[in-house]
């Protein structure tokens, strides 16, 4: 099963860096904004505190090999963002310790030659910030970890989901006959995988086993 999860993303589109920009949030859709840009890149750091906000914009073009494929947009900036692109707002994501991980937005089917004007209204994660600012921390340091555009094989990312759900609902089952009966179809289902071959081979196979 966690090999299937591997087949899911068939392509990938690195977003190389975002020009950023920081300010203080007043109030909603009033901001006090600092001078200069500063560009960023995966593994540089950036910091937020209370009441700050950072602005991350970046430019992609749709690829040919991405034309009609389902699409994510997967990001690991750090803290909690609003993510809007072509000025409108898609979704949010949010990332830290002991915290809820959402690193996906859902992006339209891909279109060759589309341009995507993404921007990211990110600030400090307060679910994880208030115990350090309770001991003294103005802010948090966060590092971009993820920054990129994802196509997925849609068979492959469906069966994922129904086999890993049949597979975690067999702690549940007492019945032993109802346990068998559901595992022997797992069991079956995967060895129809054809996972000793190339992809092509491998997502024909999918179909069936599912």
């Amino acid at each position: 099963i966690d090999q299937v999860r591997r087949k899911i993303v068939t392509d990938t589109v690195q977003i190389p860096e975002w020009d950023t920009r920081t300010g203080v949030h007043f109030k909603p859709g009033e901001f006090s904004l600092n001078e200069g840009h500063e560009i960023l890149k995966i593994n540089d750091r950036w910091n937020a505190g209370y009441d700050d906000t950072r602005w991350f914009s970046a430019e992609v073009t749709i690829p040919e090999n991405l034309d009609g494929k389902k699409l994510y947009l997967r990001l690991n900036l750090g803290g909690e963002a609003l993510v809007r692109i072509n000025g409108k707002i898609v979704g949010a994501i949010s990332m830290g310790e002991n915290w809820i991980d959402r690193d996906l937005i859902f992006l339209d089917e891909g279109k060759a030659g589309e341009k995507l004007n993404i921007e990211v209204e990110a600030t400090v994660n307060n679910g994880v910030f208030c115990d350090y600012a309770i001991a003294g921390a103005k802010y948090l340091t966060y590092t971009i970890e993820t920054s990129q555009i994802d196509a997925i094989d849609e068979e492959t990312e469906q069966y994922f989901y129904d086999v890993r759900c049949a597979y975690d609902s067999l702690e549940q089952i007492e019945d032993k006959v109802i346990y068998d009966r559901v595992y022997t179809a797992i069991d079956e289902s995967i060895h129809c995988l054809d996972f000793d071959f190339d992809d092509e081979i491998f997502y024909k196979s999918v179909p069936v086993a599912r």
